[in-house]
């Protein structure tokens, strides 16, 4: 059975700094020549969006350490960095708890 990825971080607007989602974007493109593959596995897609919502973590921390030290004045780009990294974290979450749920179910199952 063939999985396509449902590919809704394109309508996702990317508004924080250094692309955010672009990752996401990236891994779930498929990749040409795979050679029997059709694109990445589930775990190479969660691992990189588990990478990109830590470095979108890591930029929101050094814009508020910027705006706390006086080096950064732009109080509208930090909340923004700082909201977008934190709805990342969120939904990273959320697909986490939907995984669980869904190895529970799976483990309840009777053969």
């Amino acid at each position: 059975m063939r999985v396509i990825p449902v590919n809704v971080a394109k309508a996702i607007p990317s508004t924080g700094p250094a692309g955010s989602l672009e990752g996401l974007r990236n891994a779930i493109k498929p990749k040409a020549g795979g050679e029997g593959k059709d694109g990445p596995s589930f775990q190479e897609i969660l691992k990189g969006y588990v990478q990109d919502v830590g470095q979108m973590e890591k930029e929101a921390d050094k814009l508020v350490e910027g705006l706390a030290s006086g080096e950064v004045t732009d109080v509208h780009q930090v909340m923004l960095a700082v909201e977008e990294a934190n709805m990342a974290l969120d939904l990273l979450i959320e697909v986490r708890n939907k995984l669980l749920q869904a190895y529970q179910e799976i483990a309840r199952t009777s053969i």
